[in-house]
């Protein structure tokens, strides 16, 4: 038996081929029953509703919609000449209808003038995270999400439902090193590169690469070096270097310290192979409290590094099949 979430997902799908307002019946429903009080045709799931009834969702992740480089127009002229394609996915809320999916469906029909547009509606209001979930996927199959429209999704899921990195990439149906890399670009550059990214100047995967350098003017340096057509590896290999000067200065600066350890507070937690074993030192092994604190942010650590070790042969890969 189905889900509910597959039921959500279901309903999304489907084209619709005729156009906007077209006809009585829709394809592949019985014939539409009039609803004069909000002048709504319905046809099974799939309904057709005037475009000044729709409302944006608030917490709709995507923040480019397509004005600045034109693809809104591009589909609105697309819309007017073919008819709408794909619906667009609402739920009823106050006698109006909520715009869960196709923002951007949304905006060009009302760009090319058109009054009605096609929906699916589903039955009851999606929660929190079904919504999530399907704003997400539905992006990702239309204009792709930039970065940091994809890191706010991730952010939300992590800091709202208490998902880990690889909890999200599970339920969005993707990598954990989609979902760290995404978070470091959006976590660690500088807003000028951030912005870069976002208009296609430079490459996320080289983006990545200009994370692992903590120096913002490196970064920008780096940045530059990418648009200048420089590839992942050349600036990989810049950024190596530099995270080795970085590492000398702060060798040469770090004060000496002592080397008996006597006094230090320290934990030790042997594993089950019964040869290793974990050591927490520190403020964080005063009690089992903050050592559990401690042991946690110790494993959030190892699964970014297991991310990006996961990423960087994947790029690996990519490359050599190029």
């Amino acid at each position: 038996m189905a889900t509910k979430a597959e039921n959500l997902i279901k309903a999304m799908g489907g084209n619709i081929t005729s156009s906007i307002g077209g006809g009585p019946e829709l394809r592949g429903g019985r014939p539409a029953a009039q609803v004069p009080a909000l002048d709504v045709k319905r046809a099974t799931n799939v309904i057709v509703i005037p475009t000044e009834m729709v409302d944006p969702d608030p917490d709709q992740p995507r923040e480019d919609f397509g004005e600045a480089d034109e693809s809104l127009d591009q589909l609105s002229a697309s819309i007017a000449e073919q008819g709408q394609l794909q619906t667009v996915v609402v739920y009823e809320e106050g006698g109006r209808y909520m715009l869960v999916c196709g923002e951007r469906r949304w905006r060009a029909a009302k760009k090319a003038g058109l009054t009605k547009i096609n929906a699916t509606l589903l039955l009851e209001r999606p929660d929190e995270l079904m919504k999530i979930i399907l704003q997400h996927q539905e992006n990702r199959q239309r204009k792709a999400f930039t970065r940091n429209e994809e890191a706010k999704v991730f952010r939300t899921l992590m800091d709202k439902f208490g998902m880990s990195r690889a909890d999200v990439a599970r339920k969005l149906a993707i990598s954990e090193s989609d979902v760290s890399r995404a978070l470091a670009i959006d976590e660690k550059l500088p807003e000028d590169v951030k912005e870069k990214v976002v208009e296609g100047k430079i490459a996320p995967s080289v983006a990545y690469e200009i994370t692992k350098v903590q120096d913002p003017d490196r970064q920008r340096a780096l940045a530059e070096l990418a648009e200048l057509g420089a590839t992942r590896e050349a600036v990989a290999a810049e950024a190596k270097k530099a995270r080795a000067d970085a590492g000398q200065v702060v060798a040469q600066r770090k004060p000496p310290t002592s080397r008996s350890g006597r006094g230090a507070l320290r934990q030790e937690f042997p594993l089950g192979d019964g040869a290793s074993k974990v050591m927490l030192t520190g403020p964080a092994a005063s009690n089992p409290e903050t050592c559990v604190d401690g042991l946690r942010e110790a494993l959030a650590q190892a699964e970014v590094m297991l991310a990006e070790q996961r990423g960087d042969a994947e790029d690996a890969a990519r490359d050599q099949a190029a």
